[in-house]
C-alpha cells in the first residue's frame, strides 16, 4: 500500500513539473536579466510585448480644488491598443476608456458612452481630471517620452514631457520572463496628480 501511494506521489510531482514547465515554455517569454541589459536592449525586449495587463490602486487628486478619491484600476495593453478601466466594491465598474492605435478614443461613464480621438481632452472632459492617456503605454512600461533621469542601473526615475506633464517613478519590480516594470509611478500635469501603485501583472507576452 505504501508503495502505491509512493509511486502516486512521484507520478503527481511529474505530472505537475511537466504542467509548469509547458505552461513556462508556451508564454513565449525569453527568460532575460534586465540589469545585464543596456538601456536600448531593455526598451527592444519591453517595445516587442504584444500584450501587458495590470491590475492595482489608482489616486487622482485635482491640484485647484484639492478633490481626491482612489479607484482599483486594470490596464491591458494587446496589439497596439489598450483599455484602462476603473473599478470600486464588488468589481463595479466606475469608467472605461478604450483607446485604439489609430487615437479612435471610447470613454464609457457608467451607462454613458463618449466618442473622440484625443483620449486625454475626453477624459478631462467628461471625468474631470487630467490624465496623459495616449502616452500611457509607453509610462506603464517605464520609457516615456521626454527629458529622463536615470538612477545607477539605467532606469527612469523622473520624465518632464514638454513641460505638459511629469512622470515621476518610485519602484520598480521584476516579474515573469525577468522582466522589471514599474510598479509605483506618478504622474503630474497643471490640473491633476495621479498615483499609480501595480499589484499585479495578470499577462505579460
Amino acid at each position: 500500500m505504501l508503495s502505491k501511494l509512493v509511486k502516486s506521489s512521484k507520478l503527481y510531482l511529474t505530472l505537475a513539473a511537466l504542467t509548469v514547465l509547458t505552461a513556462c515554455s508556451s508564454s513565449g517569454l525569453e527568460e532575460v536579466d534586465f540589469d545585464n541589459l543596456t538601456k536600448e536592449e531593455r526598451e527592444a525586449k519591453l517595445l516587442s510585448l504584444n500584450e501587458l495587463e495590470e491590475n492595482g490602486k489608482v489616486g487622482f487628486m485635482a491640484v485647484l480644488s484639492g478633490q481626491r478619491f482612489s479607484v482599483d484600476f486594470n490596464y491591458h495593453y494587446k496589439h497596439e491598443d489598450f483599455s484602462l478601466e476603473f473599478t470600486g466594491p464588488m468589481g463595479m465598474q466606475y469608467a472605461k476608456v478604450d483607446v485604439m492605435s489609430d487615437g479612435e478614443t471610447l470613454l464609457k461613464v457608467r451607462s454613458e458612452e463618449f466618442f473622440g480621438n484625443n483620449p486625454r481632452e475626453l477624459l478631462k472632459r467628461e471625468f474631470g481630471f487630467d490624465v496623459p492617456v495616449a502616452d500611457l503605454r509607453k509610462i506603464m512600461l517605464g520609457m516615456p517620452e521626454g527629458e529622463k533621469i536615470y538612477d545607477g542601473k539605467g532606469y527612469v526615475t523622473s520624465c518632464n514631457f514638454d513641460d505638459e506633464y511629469i512622470v515621476r517613478y518610485k519602484q520598480y519590480k521584476t516579474f515573469r520572463g525577468g522582466y522589471t516594470l514599474p510598479t509605483d509611478i506618478e504622474i503630474s500635469t497643471a490640473f491633476s496628480k495621479i498615483r499609480i501603485k501595480v499589484n499585479n501583472v495578470v499577462r505579460i507576452n
